[in-house]
């Protein structure tokens, strides 16, 4: 779990939650959710799994703008569509 100890409540812009589903007809939804979201400059701040999925905490501050070599990445997680949780 990524816990990212240099964000400030004071400098935190938004917070979010994305599923992201375990089923193999429901996985492609929360997936664009959680890439559309790395995309506009949300971070991953921890990932919470459950026995349907795994849900991201993501926050928004203004300095994600910046490479993060800590950030990991969908692919990072395997084949999750296997049914179980997997780094």
């Amino acid at each position: 779990m990524i816990q990212d100890t240099e964000v400030s409540p004071k400098k935190t812009l938004a917070i979010k939650f994305v599923g992201v589903s375990f089923e193999s007809t429901n996985y492609k939804a929360g997936q664009d959710e959680l890439n559309e979201s790395l995309c506009q400059g949300y971070r991953i701040v921890a990932e919470y799994p459950t026995s349907a999925g795994i849900v991201f905490s993501l926050s928004k501050t203004l300095r994600n703008h910046e490479r993060d070599p800590r950030q990991k990445l969908l692919e990072d997680y395997g084949d999750s569509m296997s049914g179980g949780f997997q780094k």
